[in-house]
């Protein structure tokens, strides 16, 4: 009878022609050694002399090598080497530097790889080694915390000689700080004091400038008031305005009423107003007994002083005791983000100026408004200012040519904070609340924007670290770029590509039977591989990756791959689940990266080699996870250097159900991975990376109350996990929260408690989520369907109010007959308005000022955010 394939099968049997060491590859497919099952493409090269991949080469691998303690790898000067595979042997170790028995003091180098440079190390005596500061270790009276000498060292070490500022004052005792008198300030240099500089010590009294100039407390006194002599010197005198923005056209009016000291009026008082410092005034006017000047902010920034002279008949003019003094401080930088700044209360003064988001040009025609609802209270007139005219000017304006516009009030209506509403034809509204500012720019997004042009990029990785039959399906997640706010709010869904169908099993047998076609994200890659499943051997199906509608443009591929455990992946499979719910049980193990592509068109062939290994030498430690939320802690590689600035990608990614979590407040501990340092002297396609670590707990298990289905709360941490590993920590995470809407107000459950830090702003969203549905093939799920997010309106609050109220908008403005949200009836029926609430805390240094803020950069300083999104 006939032997087992592959053999002769006695006398009368049949010699082998195909696949002969039955490992699955036939010499038509690539083997090179169709007798050795080890032998094959794809295999891992070993260092035995024999071309194990079929790749022609033989023994061409190296491993990293160091013959001292591996926790000084990456320390001080300390590297490992590379040995090199040459005749089935590995060679010598080249290029380690291990740890020095001791520090070469004074080379400024960790030479003895403990984290610490020139320690023990104290050259000039003085108590301090290198390792603890100090800047010269020759000179015994430099060294930290010393205090600074005027003598040309830097005695404190903190990178400056000298430059010791002293106060100073040569005037008669008791004269300082009264009238014009002040101190100076003496500096040293190259060790050497200088004079007392800019010190104003008393003069003669001069009965002109209405100044203290002999600094005795008296203005003027011993003048001649003789023209005038009943005037009061305290008469009245009002400034409309203390501050005002440089080149923003603010305005501000000065009165004044001259009377004698019985409160009459004088009525042939000669009034001169006169400014000191950076002013831009009109001429004088008179309004009944009222003398008055406007004002215009100033091209610079600087103080204003401002006096009033008066005079009767031919005597000297007098100066007015009180002298008003006005700010010009520096506006609203350019730039292509929205921002607050300028005054630190409007006083009178608003500015807005709108561009669009995208191109940063400026819009003709927008329109703004300050308040809640439609109203004319505002004065702009100085001259019925100073008369007493009730102000009837709207609180609503145009943006002109260069998307500028202006609301004054030099009464008392536009003090103090204020909701500033922007909106223009085809672009969405930006509220601010409670701002107390003069000044916004605002970048308005459109609300039909076109659909983003994408390309279709379909391939495979190859390289995986092994395929063997050990309970683990091989797989990874090929992405592109995300930014920092998918990483705060982890949403597996946002890191999954378009569903399509798979047949997960080749071949009959109780699981080929059992599991049909399934969903599977787009970008999840399975290479072809043999596994045993409860005890019964299965070959599995590869599925290629397929990013169907990527971004068109220059972007980074990257592919992270691991392994899922088999039984739990088919179990899961066996009871009708997706494959979207296992990217948590991927182990992350290895990666991959083409830098830099242009995706321009279609890509049908793509191959991502997984070349770098990741190294489990990081973890996640957080404490407090809220009640029912499932932990997810991922490791972000950040291609603009670690602050979250830049393009993300993932890199290490950890879970942990509630269940796992246990009681609310334990402290639990997942391992993370990071990218492998490069060998010595070999090329980095990973340069330049930095890191970024999120824990985010989601809520979205059966145990969670239905007003918090699908809430995020999460910490984001920079810096303490890099390259070689970290260990970071997490807790104090924010409160999850709900979001209702009752027609215009909006409101939330404030996500503050006492374990967390303040919230610095909340941020609500009304969008319409633009649906495309598409039919992957026959899978058991149905169709399905993908979505991308349009602006509608958003609103920014200084602080977390718990709620928000939108404006009520002039009849006149865009979409104003539908509350300002785009109108359900003329969008596909597939299209959902939808609402999303995000609570931050933006960290304490430097302090968060929502009135001088750029908001186009509060993601990349956020630390903790608190996010809901709900349909209308």
């Amino acid at each position: 009878g006939m032997g087992g394939a592959g053999g002769m099968g006695g006398e009368g049997g049949m010699a082998c022609v195909s696949d002969c060491d039955e490992d699955g590859v036939t010499i038509e497919d690539g083997d090179c050694n169709d007798d050795d099952p080890n032998i094959l493409p794809g295999a891992v090269e070993q260092c035995d002399g024999i071309d194990n991949n079929c790749d022609m080469i033989v023994d061409d691998i190296g491993r990293s090598c160091y013959a001292a303690d591996p926790a000084t790898v990456g320390v001080g000067v300390c590297q490992q080497g590379l040995s090199v595979c040459e005749d089935g042997a590995f060679g010598a170790c080249v290029g380690a530097i291990e740890p020095a028995a001791a520090e070469n003091c004074g080379d400024g180098l960790d030479d003895d790889c403990d984290g610490r440079v020139d320690e023990g190390c104290d050259l000039d005596g003085d108590g301090f080694t290198p390792a603890d500061g100090d800047c010269d270790d020759d000179e015994p009276l430099a060294f930290p915390n010393n205090p600074e000498a005027c003598d040309d060292i830097d005695n404190d070490c903190d990178g400056t000689v000298d430059g010791i500022r002293t106060a100073c004052y040569e005037g008669p005792p008791g004269t300082q700080g009264v009238g014009v008198c002040r101190e100076g300030v003496s500096v040293c240099e190259a060790g050497v004091e200088g004079g007392c500089a800019d010190q104003v010590q008393p003069g003669g009294e001069a009965c002109d400038n209405g100044l203290d100039d002999d600094c005795d407390g008296n203005v003027d006194e011993n003048c001649n008031l003789v023209g005038c002599p009943d005037l009061d010197l305290d008469s009245l005198v009002v400034l409309s305005s203390t501050c005002l923005a440089v080149n923003s056209g603010a305005r501000a009016a000065i009165y004044t009423e001259v009377r004698d000291t019985n409160g009459d009026i004088i009525a042939d008082a000669t009034v001169a107003i006169q400014a000191q410092g950076q002013a831009v005034l009109a001429a004088l006017g008179q309004e009944g007994d009222r003398w008055w000047r406007r004002i215009v902010a100033p091209p610079g920034p600087g103080d204003a002083t401002f006096s009033v002279l008066v005079s009767c008949g031919a005597a000297a003019p007098v100066a007015l005791n009180t002298r008003p003094r006005l700010s010009n401080v520096a506006g609203v930088a350019a730039g292509q983000t929205t921002a607050t700044g300028g005054c630190a209360d409007p006083d009178g003064n608003f500015e807005v100026t709108v561009i669009d988001a995208q191109s940063g040009d400026p819009i003709e025609g927008a329109v703004f408004m300050i308040g809640a609802a439609p109203a004319s209270e505002y004065q702009p007139s100085a001259q019925r200012f100073v008369r007493g005219t009730v102000g009837a000017s709207p609180n609503t304006e145009v943006t002109g040519a260069d998307g500028k516009g202006r609301l004054f009030d030099l009464a008392d209506a536009l003090n103090g904070p204020q909701m500033l509403t922007v909106g223009a034809e085809g672009y969405e509204y930006v509220t601010l609340t409670n701002l107390s500012a003069s000044q916004a720019r605002v970048a308005l997004r459109r609300v039909d924007p076109p659909a983003p042009e994408t390309v279709a990029l379909t391939g495979a990785l190859s390289d995986y670290d092994d395929l063997r039959n050990d309970g683990q399906t091989d797989a990874g997640v090929v992405l592109g770029s995300f930014d920092i706010a998918s990483l705060a709010t982890f949403s597996v869904n946002d890191l999954l590509g378009r569903f399509d169908c798979w047949d997960p099993v080749l071949g009959g047998g109780l699981v080929g039977n059992a599991v049909n076609e399934v969903p599977t994200p787009g970008n999840l890659a399975i290479p072809s591989q043999q596994e045993s499943v409860f005890g019964f051997p299965v070959d599995v199906n590869p599925h290629r990756f397929t990013l169907a509608a990527f971004p068109r443009g220059r972007d980074n591929l990257v592919a992270a791959a691991g392994k899922l455990p088999t039984n739990d992946l088919v179990q899961l499979l066996l009871n009708g689940g997706s494959l979207a719910d296992t990217i948590s049980l991927l182990a992350l193990s290895e990666i991959g990266v083409l830098r830099n592509q242009d995706f321009d068109a279609d890509r049908p062939n793509m191959n991502i080699p997984l070349d770098r290994a990741l190294d489990q030498d990081a973890s996640c430690s957080v404490a407090d996870v809220p009640e029912n939320g499932d932990l997810f802690c991922v490791v972000a590689g950040d291609w603009g250097g670690g602050m979250g600035t830049g393009d993300l990608f993932p890199v290490g990614l950890a879970s942990a159900t509630s269940a796992e979590i246990g009681r609310a407040g334990a402290r639990i501990d997942l391992p993370l991975t990071t990218i492998a340092p490069p060998a010595a002297g070999a090329a980095d396609s990973f340069n330049g990376i930095g890191y970024v670590s999120a824990a985010v707990a989601r809520f979205q298990n059966d145990a969670v109350p239905a007003a918090l289905r699908g809430a995020t709360s999460s910490i984001i941490d920079r810096g303490t996990i890099s390259g070689a590993g970290g260990d970071a920590r997490f807790d104090g995470f924010l409160s999850p929260t709900g979001v209702a809407r009752a027609d215009l107000r909006f409101s939330w459950t404030p996500v503050a408690n006492a374990d967390s830090p303040a919230v610095d702003l909340c941020q609500l969203e009304v969008l319409r989520s633009v649906r495309t549905v598409y039919a992957p093939g026959a899978c058991v799920m149905g169709n399905y369907a993908e979505s991308r997010e349009v602006p509608v309106w958003n609103v920014y609050s200084n602080g977390d109010p718990g709620e928000i109220t939108l404006p009520t908008l002039p009849e006149a403005w865009p979409r104003a007959r539908t509350f300002g949200w785009v109108n359900p009836g003329a969008t596909p029926e597939d299209d959902r308005l939808q609402m999303r609430v995000r609570c931050m805390g933006l960290g304490a240094a430097p302090a968060f000022n929502f009135d001088a803020a750029d908001f186009g950069t509060l993601l990349n300083r956020v630390t903790h955010t608190s996010a809901i999104l709900r349909n209308f």
